[in-house]
């Protein structure tokens, strides 16, 4: 059973620089949409296969907000939003759900952002929405977001030879997943102070 988390001003600290909030279509700025069809920043992502305007995110936006299977956070960098994490759809039957994630602002790239805005939504997932598994799917050339799942303690579990199309050419997709007994055991450096709740 998935608790019901209140979503109201939900905030999720990681340290000083940064903190993830549940995003409202208030958040959705012109720049955020930018980035969506930015084809250096969407390349690794089905978003590239899109036309976003303000209009559509913003009621993309609403809509996960309003989800009770899904948690849409903004990447909050000294206080700037820099990109997103999603944990959902929740399967609630089988206590799964993917996590998905993209960094827009290119100048924080390679800063170990994104790592650290996984990290935080892994411990959400595990200790607040009490789910058993978490996956995530990449397409294979994704070198960067692969390091990102692998330091936040992720498996590779599964290889699909020729399941996507980048640049014209058929590529791999891989599979990650992360147990929740894996997360407990696990010697990566996850922060224990962090904390969900209203940011204070």
């Amino acid at each position: 059973m998935v608790p019901l988390i209140d979503k109201k001003g939900l905030v999720l600290k990681q340290e000083n620089s940064l903190y993830l909030l549940l995003l409202s279509p208030t958040d959705v700025s012109q720049e955020y949409v930018d980035w969506l069809n930015n084809p250096e920043i969407n390349k690794f992502t089905e978003q590239r296969f899109v036309k976003h305007d303000l209009r559509g995110v913003q009621s993309f936006v609403e809509e996960k907000l309003f989800d009770e299977a899904e948690y849409l956070f903004g990447i909050f960098y000294f206080d700037k939003h820099i990109g997103n994490v999603k944990i959902g759809p929740i399967n609630s039957k089988h206590l799964i759900a993917p996590v998905s994630y993209f960094i827009g602002a290119r100048e924080t790239w390679g800063n170990g952002v994104a790592t650290k805005a996984v990290s935080r939504v892994v411990k959400f997932a595990f200790e607040d929405l009490m789910l058993e598994k978490i996956t995530a799917g990449i397409y294979e050339p994704n070198i960067g977001s692969r390091r990102v799942l692998e330091k936040c303690g992720f498996v590779r579990e599964a290889e699909r030879p020729e399941n996507a199309i980048l640049d014209g050419k058929r590529i791999t997709t891989l599979e990650f997943g992360l147990l929740k007994s894996q997360y407990e055991s696990a010697l990566f450096d996850l922060p224990s102070k962090t904390k969900s709740g209203p940011l204070k």
